[in-house]
């Protein structure tokens, strides 16, 4: 049983998303259903039909095969899946080290999904991952991250609130449609999506062959 899950928002996704279709002239920008994004992600948190995803595994596969199978977006659906995955696994505290066979499940949930395994994929997910010390990577960003709050909060001072940030703080995703209750709010989901989105383009610079032979399949 999984007591303590950081979930990625729907913006996450987005952003994760024009990311990717930023770095691939070749690559169609759209969404075709928002609503598959928010399936998927209501599904991995809470389940439905009387079942739900218990395991951090279990939440990852799923979270991987709703986010192909279901073509929210009009392309680069197999990369954004794989890199919300790896981002969702960092910050619930794991680093998923796949290698070009992912490529294979990835096609295979795209073409077949009724013919994926979920035991069998979430072991393969499961014996990918380690465990890493989150509180420790995040810290290694903090000084830049808290200067992008600062500029991006007043521009040009800063907030002792801001600069007083604790690493768990970072990890608290907000509702899409709920307004933020003041600037300070908005600067805290600044700096998580920016975290988010730097986590993101680690993975796809790590794994660069991987990304670029997704592009065509």
């Amino acid at each position: 049983m999984v007591e303590s899950v950081w979930y990625p928002s729907v913006a996450d996704i987005v952003a994760i998303h024009d990311d990717i279709v930023s770095e691939y002239s070749d690559t169609h920008r759209g969404m075709r259903n928002r609503g598959d994004i928010e399936f998927a992600l209501n599904y991995i948190e809470h389940g439905s039909f009387g079942t739900k995803p218990e395991t951090i595994h279990e939440k990852a596969f799923h979270l991987l095969r709703l986010l192909v199978a279901n073509y929210p977006f009009v392309d680069a659906n197999k990369r954004t899946a794989l890199n919300t995955t790896v981002v969702f696994y960092f910050l619930n505290g794991y680093r998923f080290s796949y290698h070009a066979e992912i490529r294979t499940i990835l096609k295979r949930v795209g073409t077949d999904e009724t013919a994926v395994d979920q035991h069998e994929t979430s072991s393969y997910l499961c014996s990918h991952v380690d465990q890493l010390d989150l509180a420790g990577e995040i810290e290694a960003w903090r000084d830049d991250l808290i200067q992008y709050g600062i500029d991006q909060l007043t521009g040009d001072s800063a907030d002792p609130m801001v600069d007083n940030l604790q690493p768990n703080s970072l990890l608290m995703s907000t509702d899409d449609t709920t307004e933020s209750s003041s600037p300070l709010d908005e600067v805290m989901n600044e700096i998580r999506r920016e975290l988010v989105l730097r986590v993101a383009a680690a993975d796809r610079d790590s794994n660069r062959e991987i990304y670029d032979a997704l592009e065509h399949e």
